[in-house]
């Protein structure tokens, strides 16, 4: 929704998306990451920071003891990549919908 309202795209790094130390340990990877992009009511906020204010995010949010991942970079491609170890892998998910018929 946020590439797609500001006409960008992005590279998301699969790996690095914040999973719990549980689901890590208990599911394969490639199943860890289905769930948490498709399933499940364990959620996360999203949101853009432009690099310029990287540092300065990074910090407010340590003084205020919150927890930040980085889990990609937005690009001018208005495509969605990710990748996994470094190569790049498609993912077919989609969240639940909770409006549709």
């Amino acid at each position: 929704h946020i590439c797609q309202a500001s006409n960008v795209g992005a590279n998301i790094v699969l790996d690095a998306l914040p999973l719990s130390t549980i689901m890590r340990d208990s599911l394969l990877a490639d199943d860890a990451i289905t769930l948490a992009l498709s399933g499940g009511d364990d959620y996360e906020l999203l949101f853009t920071v432009n690099e310029d204010n990287k540092v300065g995010m990074e910090t407010a949010m340590s003084h205020a003891g919150t927890k930040v991942t980085c889990i990609g970079q937005l690009n001018a491609s208005q495509t969605i990549s990710t990748t996994l170890n470094n190569k790049p892998i498609p993912i077919n998910t989609v969240g639940f919908e909770h409006f549709s018929e």
